[in-house]
């Protein structure tokens, strides 16, 4: 329906900003991760960087990811039910 397609469009949007405030190596590795679907060790070979590293690196985007989509989520406005579509 246009509405599902709108909220997943708001969706795909937070997420995007959200990405985008993270540091570069964080949001490479959840690019790879994510988007092409590479497991850690291809993303570690891929950025040239030691296994554990990519591990770690990823591990702490995917936190820094979901507080920065909190963050978003808290301080967007919120349709009451009377305003919704």
């Amino acid at each position: 329906t246009p509405t599902q397609r709108f909220v997943r469009s708001e969706d795909i949007d937070r997420l995007v900003r959200a990405m985008a405030c993270l540091p570069a190596p964080m949001r490479s590795v959840l690019e790879l991760s994510y988007w092409s679907e590479l497991d850690v060790p291809a993303i570690a070979q891929q950025l040239r960087i030691p296994l554990n590293t990519a591990y770690s690196r990823l591990h702490r985007a995917k936190l820094a990811l979901r507080a920065a989509l909190t963050e978003t989520a808290e301080s967007s406005p919120q349709l009451s039910p009377s305003e919704s579509v």
